[in-house]
């Protein structure tokens, strides 16, 4: 089953785009079912705001590849909007997707990231591959934060 393959996957590949100045730290992988949805796969991580401004709207990608290393799932998330184990085991999936869209974050916090601040993200699949092999998450987009 696809719970056993989680300890056979090598340690997650985590990409950044140096464009953004964003970097990725953090990445934990994990099953866990929710009540409505089935077995999800979940990835989360922080995202750190390495350059010299202010940024907003920071959005990452989490990709899941197959034993062949072809991609079979790919998620956008806005950062800043954390799950907790409780919310992805009891929330419809139509609010988990409806957090990860939220462009601003929870309580604003995409909003003006300041130089060197961390923000957490989670990234939920489900309707998952039968041979998940590997995931990997990368920066797509970070606006500039408005000037204060």
């Amino acid at each position: 089953g696809i719970e056993r393959l989680v300890s056979q996957w090598g340690s997650p590949r985590g990409r950044a785009s140096a464009t953004s100045g964003i970097h990725l730290q953090k990445l934990t992988g994990f099953f866990i079912t929710n009540r409505d949805a089935g077995q999800l796969f979940v990835v989360n991580g922080e995202a750190i705001n390495d350059s010299s401004e202010a940024r907003s709207a920071i959005l990452v990608k989490g990709v899941l590849y197959d034993k062949s290393d072809h991609v079979q799932l790919q998620k956008t998330v806005y950062c800043g909007n954390p799950l907790t184990e409780k919310d992805l085991k009891s929330l419809p999936f139509s609010k988990i997707e409806s957090a990860m869209s939220n462009q601003f974050g929870d309580s604003l916090s995409n909003l003006n990231v300041a130089k060197g601040e961390t923000l957490p993200f989670t990234i939920v699949f489900r309707n998952l591959p039968p041979d998940l092999a590997e995931y990997t998450v990368e920066v797509v987009d970070a606006q500039p934060g408005s000037r204060q």
